[in-house]
């Protein structure tokens, strides 16, 4: 799925990744006991160098670490500690991802980053950091603090690939009358929210 995606981009289509914590597991897809293809799949990898931290996740010594770096296809990688909440926040006004939206540097979208995010830009030519910020998950205290990284990059052929950086960013546009998200990824931007 990886390669495939790169290749698309590589001939000109136009990306966009709307979640967080994306590419972090590389699968063996396998038939089922019935023969029946790619019907069961377990993690054999995970994408790019393991990262400080990495290893307080109990599985991650598993792992070889050879499989290339996520951030070379969506423009930041997975980084500890990967789960916590924030504002999405504008830190390039003039991109044109915030034309028309009245959006000035600093201005942020409260809960729109959440739960999982991507958190280190890659080196990729013309990436471009649309917004960024630190992230919290009060289960852990400060140890729980991140930052997240939302990016833009140019393909080869005039298209672009798009980085949200946050599993929430559908659960922003989308959420029903009376949902409220965990208060404990929420505390950075509830604040905010009150002041408003």
């Amino acid at each position: 799925m990886y390669d495939h995606l790169k290749a698309a981009v590589a001939a000109g289509v136009n990306a966009g990744f709307f979640s967080g914590d994306t590419c972090w597991g590389r699968i063996d897809p396998r038939p089922s006991a019935r023969g029946t293809p790619n019907r069961i799949f377990s993690r054999i990898d995970a994408f790019g160098p393991s990262l400080p931290g990495a290893e307080e996740w109990a599985g991650s010594s598993k792992f070889p670490y050879q499989t290339p770096s996520e951030s070379e296809l969506i423009g930041a990688r997975n980084a500890p500690p990967v789960t916590g909440g924030a504002a999405w926040t504008c830190t390039l006004p003039e991109h044109w991802i915030f034309e028309g939206t009245g959006m000035k540097k600093g201005d942020g979208i409260p809960g729109l980053v959440g739960w999982e995010w991507m958190g280190l830009p890659a080196e990729i030519p013309g990436l471009q950091v649309v917004s960024t910020g630190k992230t919290r998950n009060g289960t852990q205290g400060s140890k729980g603090d991140g930052l997240y990284t939302a990016t833009v990059y140019p393909g080869p052929k005039g298209n672009f690939v798009f980085n949200a950086a946050t599993c929430w960013w559908g659960d922003g546009l989308s959420e029903p009358p009376g949902y409220v998200r965990p208060k404990v990824y929420t505390e950075l931007f509830l604040q905010s929210v009150r002041c408003l």
